[in-house]
């Protein structure tokens, strides 16, 4: 009896076991049925990102034509001419993003990078770019940490005029033109000749610049100079000198004794100038020099001699190893006493 019901059992397995697979063998997908399900699929998809893009295109069209139209209300706002447009769209070839065209007129850093590689590759002139700056109101204050146009130097700022004599002219930044950079002067200031060329020299806190001016007029009290847009950090290429009468103490670096007191006659940032204390300073040797040019810690520096004058008198030096901010203190005490 216990094996008729073994055998049924056996017999019941693999009818389920056929019943199962035939099942399965019902619901396994052809290769028509695949291939269909990934053609859905992939259409699915195209539709999707047809539609992403052409929302996208049309949000793009729209912010073109959103900052177009701010572009345009600020060109009539700001009451620019016609040629100040069309340097506009120069210095916009340079930029090309169209929903953000209106930035140009808005942004001082965009507008001085447009300009930067508008200027360098000869397609606009530095007068033109001036006189759009002060119209655009980036006058009066530079955009970043250096000066880049003389339109930015602020309004009440100390420069100084150098002509081709070497006369130093104190003079004090007044409100700027489109067409001239424009300073105030004493009225009994030297005359400068219209069409002459001058240095302009001024400081703020990171450092001393210069740039070069044709004067266009000089009446008494006021010179009327072109603008700038090339602008020069002194201490980088070159190093403005001044004569002085400020104390110092040197010594000859190989000696170890106490330093002599004497005068400076004249310093800059790469040198200077003093009396000889004795006779024991010869061309080619190192000196050490402490002086005060301000109200901060007295300045310690290492210089080489590099020649005598006035028959050993007089002793010429050039700094070795000065660092930028030791440098710049030496000539923002040079700038304030000419200012």
């Amino acid at each position: 009896m216990l094996w008729v019901v073994t055998v049924k059992i056996v017999i019941l397995r693999e009818k389920g076991a056929l019943v199962v697979s035939e099942l399965v063998r019902g619901f396994t997908p052809s290769s028509t049925e695949i291939t269909i399900f990934v053609v859905v699929v992939v259409a699915f998809v195209a539709v999707l990102i047809a539609y992403s893009t052409a929302t996208h295109r049309r949000e793009r069209r729209r912010r073109i034509v959103m900052s177009e139209r701010r572009y345009r209300a600020q060109i009539e706002e700001l009451g620019l001419s016609k040629s100040d447009e069309e340097c506009i769209e120069t210095l916009y070839r340079f930029w090309q993003q169209p929903e953000r065209k209106y930035l140009l007129l808005q942004n001082h850093t965009v507008f001085n990078d447009c300009a930067e590689r508008a200027m360098a590759d000869g397609a606009i002139g530095e007068g033109q770019v001036s006189a759009l700056r002060v119209r655009l109101g980036f006058s009066g204050q530079p955009a970043g940490a250096e000066l880049e146009s003389s339109a930015e130097i602020p309004t009440g700022s100390g420069v100084v005029l150098a002509d081709s004599h070497d006369r130093m002219i104190r003079a004090r930044v007044v409100e700027p033109t489109p067409s001239s950079f424009r300073v105030s002067t004493d009225e009994d200031a030297p005359r400068l000749t219209t069409g002459s060329l001058v240095e302009v020299i001024y400081q703020n806190g990171t450092g001393v610049y210069r740039f070069d001016a044709s004067v266009f007029a000089n009446p008494p009290g006021e010179v009327e100079l072109s603008h700038a847009e090339r602008i020069e950090r002194v201490q980088r290429r070159r190093y403005y000198r001044g004569k002085v009468g400020l104390p110092v103490y040197v010594k000859p670096a190989a000696e170890q004794e106490r330093p002599e007191p004497t005068w400076f006659i004249d310093i800059g940032g790469g040198g200077a100038s003093f009396f000889a204390p004795d006779d024991r300073y010869q061309r080619g040797e190192s000196v050490e020099m402490t002086f005060h040019p301000d109200s901060q810690q007295a300045i310690h520096l290492v210089a080489r001699i590099v020649r005598e004058s006035r028959g050993g008198k007089v002793v010429h030096v050039k700094f070795t190893d000065v660092a930028p901010s030791t440098r710049d203190r030496v000539l923002g005490f040079l700038f304030r006493r000419e200012v």
